[in-house]
């Protein structure tokens, strides 16, 4: 569906619960939403696939959710409904790589069927093992950074063999 919009590359998202008062705040998970929804605005080739972890998380953004909607008209944004119906593995497989926030288990799962994915962790909890291993390759703590490594991979997958590759 979304290459009959001229979609090229597609960005699975999974996203989390947040709030201001723990975790992954609600200014964090805005940010989130908004880089990525304006690289679809800013690149007529991107397309995002957005698989919510609870209808709460995106009603509670109004902002988001007006912007969402209005990524969907283009033909290139897909937010998948029924959020608890779904498995992560039905978005991650029609996208070039999937994000997701946190210690992520969407993309454990992901990652498990041998499909590029990353973890954008914006609590830093450094004490995880992935960062061991995974920094800025499974695990990113800097979007900016992680946007270009996207950018990278839209780009030339065989340039960044490591992206989101969890061998």
């Amino acid at each position: 569906k979304l290459k009959l919009h001229g979609v090229k590359y597609t960005v699975a998202l999974f996203d989390n619960v947040h709030s201001n008062i723990y975790g992954y705040s609600t200014i964090e998970m805005k940010n989130f939403y908004n880089t990525f929804l304006d690289m679809l605005f800013r690149d007529p080739t991107i397309g995002i696939i957005i698989k919510s972890k609870k209808p709460i998380v995106l009603q509670s953004m109004p902002v988001i959710s007006q912007k969402i909607e209005e990524a969907q008209a283009t033909g290139r944004c897909i937010k998948i409904s029924n959020e608890f119906g779904r498995f992560p593995l039905h978005a991650a497989l029609a996208s070039d790589i999937s994000v997701g926030v946190g210690i992520s288990s969407a993309i454990i799962e992901i990652a498990t069927a041998g499909q590029p994915a990353v973890m954008y962790d914006m609590t830093t909890y450094y004490q995880h093992e992935f960062y061991e291993k995974g920094k800025n390759k499974i695990i990113f703590d800097d979007l900016e950074l992680l946007v270009k490594k996207i950018h990278g991979h839209k780009s030339d997958k065989k340039i960044s063999p490591d992206f989101g590759n969890w061998k």
